[in-house]
């Protein structure tokens, strides 16, 4: 996971809306769902430190208050404040996580360019047709995506001895069985 961090962020640089989006999903732990409607209205200030907190839009997840790490204040640090952090290629607001995360988002086209992808051709070395109703013609597939950032975090928290009732709060889980998964 470090060198895709690396690779990522080393082609994605500091004031861009791919690193942003990196830096809010490695920090926030958040699901993709949710990414679109965090913002600095989310966030919250405990003993003089910095939080991002919010309800989770999947049904049954707890709140989350999680410290703002030093990555994404950082980068936060190189963007104005707004109600959303991720804005369109327009500099509107995303309106979902579709924009963020459909078929031919973003995420993906950040993904594919930093070289974290794979192939998508056939045994005759021609490009796969993908999606669902419409169609569609890749010749790459991203290696990695918001969920995948969530999966390796947990690794990594597991790695380091980090409690379930932390990772159940990290996360916004509510079943102890989610941390122990």
């Amino acid at each position: 996971m470090a060198e895709d961090v690396e690779k990522f962020l080393a082609r994605h640089g500091p004031g861009t809306m791919a690193r942003l989006w990196f830096c809010l999903a490695y920090d926030s732990h958040g699901r993709i769902g949710d990414m679109h409607r965090l913002g600095s209205n989310n966030e919250a200030l405990h003993d003089g430190e910095r939080y991002l907190e919010w309800q989770p839009s999947k049904k049954g997840s707890a709140v989350v208050s999680i410290p703002l790490g030093e990555i994404l204040s950082t980068e936060l640090a190189l963007h104005d404040e707004r109600d959303t952090y991720l804005l369109t290629e327009l500099g509107k607001p995303s309106a979902s996580s579709d924009s963020i995360d459909s078929r031919d988002n973003r995420v993906r086209k950040w993904t594919i360019a930093t070289g974290l992808c794979i192939d998508a051709k056939d045994e005759e070395r021609n490009p796969i047709d993908v999606g669902k109703g419409k169609r569609e013609v890749v010749n790459k597939f991203a290696a990695r995506s918001n969920h995948e950032i969530r999966i390796d975090l947990t690794a990594l928290m597991v790695k380091l001895g980090t409690m379930g009732n932390e990772m159940m709060a990290s996360f916004g889980w509510t079943e102890p069985k989610a941390a122990s998964n």
